[in-house]
């Protein structure tokens, strides 16, 4: 069984702007390779301005 998650976080310090924050994690298995059980963990920031 593999595991896949995320959170993530959305504020608007002021009225027009928004800031996010996201983290997303998951474990790759390739059968036929060297390359076995890779993990593999994101961070991304957004920022967005609404007119």
């Amino acid at each position: 069984m593999e595991l896949v998650y995320g959170a993530g976080l959305q504020i608007n310090p002021v009225e027009n702007v928004a800031i996010d924050v996201t983290y997303e994690h998951t474990k790759l298995s390739f059968e036929h390779t060297t390359l076995k059980n890779i993990k593999v963990g994101t961070w991304m920031l957004g920022v967005g301005y609404r007119f």
